[in-house]
């Protein structure tokens, strides 16, 4: 009987095997731990390989001498259930970048008339829930690559907006919020040049 073969994670009709995963958190790791060298990046708990040993104690600040320390290992948990910045994102600075791209995108601006609230859309925005783990990453995201954290507010009041005009409730328009918010942040290891190539008014 022949070996099955490795078994691969399917995202978005994408397959990812463990090995593309594994680069992708590398890469990410060391995105991170450059940005350390200018923020204050900690571990937010002890972080351990694969196999149980000990990396880095809570607290320990992550930068790219931690980086050559941690690449030589798969780690036991994700980096990002593992990570603290100093000055994370708050929910009202969040929410004055949305009104600033909601307020100045031309095609934004546009889409808004479509929709017969647009109160309830500034409410909606105001409401996007994003755990610990989520919010380390859209912090690095603004701080290391503003113009993907531009073009994810972006995709996020465009969700909402969407949400708004099919007639969705509210707890739906919220949730298409958060997720057009968060949907590209898994680029971060990647050039944004990709992503701006393909922006149009229909993929903000």
């Amino acid at each position: 009987m022949s070996p099955s073969p490795p078994q691969k994670n399917t995202v978005a009709d994408i397959e990812l095997d463990g090995k593309a995963i594994e680069e992708s958190n590398q890469h990410y790791l060391k995105t991170v731990s450059g940005l350390g060298e200018s923020e204050d990046i900690t571990a937010s708990r002890d972080v351990f390989s694969e196999q149980g040993v000990l990396l880095l104690k809570q607290g320990s600040r992550i930068d790219r001498k931690t980086y050559r320390q941690l690449a030589q290992h798969r780690l036991r948990e994700s980096v990002d259930n593992s990570l603290t910045v100093g000055d994370g994102l708050s929910n009202s600075q969040l929410y004055a970048d949305l009104k600033e791209q909601l307020e100045s995108h031309k095609p934004l601006i546009q889409m808004t008339k479509a929709i017969a609230n647009p109160v309830s859309l500034q409410q909606c925005l105001q409401h996007i829930f994003l755990n610990d783990a989520l919010r380390t990453k859209v912090t690095i995201a603004k701080k290391a690559h503003p113009d993907l954290y531009a073009h994810s507010l972006r995709v996020s009041i465009s969700a909402a907006i969407m949400a708004f005009y099919l007639g969705l409730s509210r707890d739906d328009c919220d949730c298409l919020a958060t997720a057009g918010l968060i949907h590209d942040l898994g680029h971060m290891p990647v050039s944004y040049t990709h992503l701006r190539a393909h922006e149009t008014p229909e993929h903000l």
